[in-house]
């Protein structure tokens, strides 16, 4: 779950803020978070990557940039990738279940 400690309130289970980090080989899944991986103002990239069974977004980024290869989204309650003010390059990413974005839905 997400962090909410007095003033300060992350929404994402794993928060990055102007911290650059590289995933690979990463599997997160039962997240209960607005965010499974919320990257703020950072540079990233994600390499066979899985994210399951969230009851929100997967991978949120802001105003970041980043790559995204080889990677499963599934059985996500909101978007599967939620971008707002980012650069990403996207290379074969299976989507799968995801509950908002409905044309996306099942989409690969």
């Amino acid at each position: 779950s997400n962090l909410k400690d007095g003033l300060l309130n992350l929404t994402g289970a794993v928060t990055f803020y102007q911290s650059d980090v590289d995933f690979k080989n990463v599997k997160i899944e039962g997240v209960k978070a607005e965010d499974a991986i919320n990257i703020i103002e950072s540079a990233f990239s994600m390499s066979s990557v899985e994210i399951n069974d969230t009851v929100s977004d997967g991978l949120d980024s802001d105003f970041s940039r980043g790559t995204i290869v080889q990677s499963v989204f599934s059985n996500i309650g909101g978007d599967a990738l939620d971008f707002s003010g980012s650069e990403i390059k996207i290379d074969r990413v299976k989507v799968k279940s995801i509950q908002d974005k409905h044309k996306f839905k099942n989409h690969y």
